[in-house]
């Protein structure tokens, strides 16, 4: 392995975070992600229908949409802040304790599943997290500033409501489907986050030990 060149062009492949979500392993190849999710958007899709669907239960939950959508803003503004910080400072951890030699040995090896090196899939991985976040920030803001009692959001309210009032009605819980579920998305995430973060902790004390190990095995100097 060591006779072989180091690629260093494909860590630059990508050019956009756009590119890097693309090329990052998805999310629902682990069974446990894929499934949590499914299970989570199912039981919140049928909240939503049986919400939709019977007048009964419609009266006697009264759901604030607008306010529920202004407190997952808040929410996402917060959490999305706070865990950035986290995230930056975990990847700025990794950065560190990886030696230069573990690195160039990383990129050495071929992940035949994603067809790229090593080193490069550990930061895609990474960085997927991180991009997850700044997308939940992103929206958070658009939420909170066209979401208002008297933004962009209410008038395409009124507006659809004229031609039919199931239309917003509707649109409300697709929206609070959907951004529900992203939230657990977004919990398992870093959940994957920090387990790969714990990995890399792991793979730097093992390349050091292993150097431990190979001076001790070379003879004394005469």
């Amino acid at each position: 392995m060591s006779d072989t060149p180091v690629d260093l062009d494909s860590l630059f492949k990508e050019q956009s975070l756009l590119q890097v979500y693309i090329a990052a392993p998805s999310f629902f190849q682990k069974p446990f992600n894929k499934w949590t999710v499914i299970v989570s958007g199912i039981l919140l899709s049928v909240f939503a229908v049986l919400h939709m669907s019977i007048v009964s239960f419609r009266d006697s939950v009264r759901f604030p949409f607008a306010e529920t959508f202004l407190l997952f803003a808040n929410t996402g503004i917060s959490l999305a802040g706070t865990i950035l910080g986290f995230l930056i400072a975990g990847f700025a951890i990794l950065c560190t304790i990886l030696r230069p030699q573990t690195m160039i040995a990383l990129q050495k090896i071929r992940n035949k599943e994603f067809d790229c090196s090593e080193l490069r899939l550990l930061f895609l991985v990474f960085v997927d997290v991180i991009i997850q976040y700044l997308a939940l920030l992103f929206w958070s803001m658009v939420v909170l500033v066209c979401g208002g009692p008297k933004g962009p959001a209410a008038a395409l309210g009124i507006l659809l409501s004229k031609i039919h009032w199931f239309l917003p009605f509707f649109l409300e819980h697709v929206l609070f489907v959907l951004w529900s579920t992203w939230f657990i998305m977004l919990a398992l995430y870093l959940k994957s986050f920090v387990f790969n973060l714990y990995q890399s902790l792991l793979l730097s004390i093992a390349d050091a030990l292993d150097d431990y190990d190979r001076d001790k095995l070379k003879p004394p100097a005469i």
